[in-house]
């Protein structure tokens, strides 16, 4: 499965961990979408990341390809089932299209994990936005996007 990972999953340790066969395809731009942190994660105690629509805005992130015996670690940690109803779900695991490298021309169909909102999210702490802005540095995403990340207010 190829996978676009823009949270702490960019973190590639973090990604390793909970699927061990996740190979770095590609950096990729999700456009028209924007990184919000609309539910609380249990196990951070604070808010936690995902992606909505937003015309003119753009997401940076990567693109990993897991082997289909992780692909269920994956959802795991996402705490997707595909059996429970949508809404049951913390996460969603949905097909969208990215450009690899942020290129027109270079177009690929990916899953993507969509976070169901919660009323009244916390904020993202510091050390989960610092997993993130790390993730971003060290697969050399473009310097103002890593600077909007450095930007997100913190509880």
């Amino acid at each position: 499965m190829l996978n676009f990972a823009y949270g702490s999953n960019l973190d590639f340790k973090q990604a390793r961990t909970r699927c061990p066969s996740a190979q770095f395809i590609s950096k990729a731009l999700l456009p028209d979408y924007r990184l919000c942190f609309p539910r609380n994660g249990v196990a951070r105690g604070c808010g936690v990341a995902s992606v909505e629509p937003a015309d003119g805005e753009h997401v940076w992130g990567v693109v990993y390809d897991i082997a289909d015996v992780d692909v269920s670690k994956m959802d795991k940690a996402e705490d997707f089932d595909p059996n429970r109803p949508h809404e049951q779900n913390s996460y969603n695991r949905v097909q969208i299209p990215v450009l690899l490298d942020g290129n027109v021309n270079m177009p690929s169909t990916v899953s993507i994990y969509i976070a169901v909102p919660q009323a009244n999210p916390l904020l993202p702490n510091a050390n989960y936005r610092d997993t993130i802005i790390r993730g971003a540095r060290a697969w050399e995403l473009p310097v103002d996007y890593v600077k909007k990340l450095e930007a997100i207010i913190v509880s």
